[in-house]
């Protein structure tokens, strides 16, 4: 009989012989669930439950308006909930929370937790001409 491992949040299933062993470590790594087995008909499944962490947010903050030309903006992103351990790509090419230097302009960052989930957020810095 064949044996089938399924995933709730993200559909996609992996399918091995009796005697083999599915490597189901890293699939229940970014959840932290125990798989639960259910018996029928000679087959296995375990299902892997989506964590009860509540989703990311992430909330901006930064200079609202510079004057005269200056490169002083600044914008800090600040991620709440999800699982943690956060990571942040901007659209200046910048890897931190925070981004500094900058003129008038739109700032936008994608911030990924350690589950994977991802959420983007934007700030403009206003600059007269």
């Amino acid at each position: 009989p064949r044996r089938r491992i399924h995933h709730l949040q993200r559909p996609e299933s992996a399918a091995y012989q009796r005697g083999q062993t599915p490597a189901i470590g890293d699939a229940l790594a970014p959840f932290g669930q125990q798989p639960a087995a259910h018996m029928g008909d000679h087959t296995k499944t375990i299902q892997i439950l989506p964590s009860a962490e509540p989703p990311l947010q992430v909330s901006m903050a930064g200079t609202e308006f510079i004057c005269g030309g200056t490169s002083d903006g600044s914008v800090i992103a600040t991620p709440s909930d999800g699982c943690g351990g956060y990571s942040y790509q901007w659209n200046t090419g910048g890897t931190d929370a925070s981004i500094s230097g900058l003129t008038g302009g739109y700032y936008e960052v994608v911030v990924t937790d350690a589950c994977g989930c991802t959420r983007s957020a934007a700030f403009t810095v206003n600059q007269p001409e």
